[in-house]
């Protein structure tokens, strides 16, 4: 059987690919941290999910003027989405309109690889739909601070546990830059896995890196999980098998 890490409670995957010399979270390299690679953490601009976005329809008063604007804000419901008049005179900087959602800054997990972009050449005028991006799953804290309701003790504790494919237990490191408090065990949601455009610009900058990155064997566990959560199934024998059979073995040992 794998030796357990103190640093994680013996029914968290973590404390069987963890020890003093091997950890679940290790520091990238200086020259490396501003490149985003796959298994990277970073902390992104992250939208609410299930709240009703509003949509506002902004269209030009004038036929010369882009800065004066009517505007018709209204809650965004997709069985009542009708295409825009051909007579409206769509803004300049919004021509499909401008949607509005809540959002909040959380760490974030990168799950693709960054994949090279086509060339100018090669995209030609498809630039707007062809905008280099990769694909990042996020966390929330698992724990209540006043500012956040978190998540039942027994519900954090089953995710430990691995029965859930699109939950996944974690302590992420301290100190990430934007974050008011990194210091509580967090949830991955796999399955509200995002897109966020790959560049940084003055005026276009979602996500900044934290120099993080999970250590090889962490990555094949995550890469199991996620091979779970898309597939479905757990790998007989892998380390979710493994993990779960360990738990099993400890529980019958316990007294009745």
């Amino acid at each position: 059987m794998i030796p357990a890490s103190h640093e994680y409670p013996l029914d968290a995957i973590q404390a069987y690919f963890t020890n003093e010399t091997e950890q679940w979270w290790v520091k990238k390299p200086a020259s490396a941290v501003a490149t985003p690679e796959r298994w990277d953490l970073l902390v992104s601009l992250v939208p609410h999910l299930g709240d009703v976005p509003h949509r506002a329809h902004l269209t030009r008063i004038e036929p010369e003027n882009h800065v004066d604007l009517h505007a018709e804000v209204t809650a965004f419901h997709i069985d009542r989405h009708k295409p825009a008049p051909e007579t409206d005179l769509p803004a300049a900087a919004f021509p499909d309109g401008a949607f509005i959602y809540g959002g909040k800054v959380r760490p974030v997990l990168v799950v693709s690889h960054v994949h090279p972009s086509p060339s100018r050449a090669i995209r030609g005028s498809a630039r707007t739909v062809t905008k280099p991006s990769f694909l990042v799953a996020p966390y929330y804290g698992a724990e209540p601070d006043g500012t956040r309701a978190g998540f039942p003790h027994e519900f954090v504790a089953r995710i430990r546990q691995a029965q859930y494919s699109q939950f996944f237990w974690d302590h992420l490191p301290t100190g990430l830059p934007h974050m008011k408090r990194t210091d509580c065990s967090s949830i991955l949601r796999l399955d509200q896995v995002f897109p966020i455009y790959r560049k940084r610009e003055d005026d276009v900058a979602a996500w900044a890196t934290t120099g993080w990155t999970m250590a090889p064997k962490a990555r094949k566990v995550l890469e199991e999980w996620i091979r779970w959560g898309f597939q479905g199934g757990v790998k007989a024998g892998g380390a979710i098998d493994t993990f779960r059979t360990i738990l099993r073995e400890v529980e019958g040992e316990q007294p009745a």
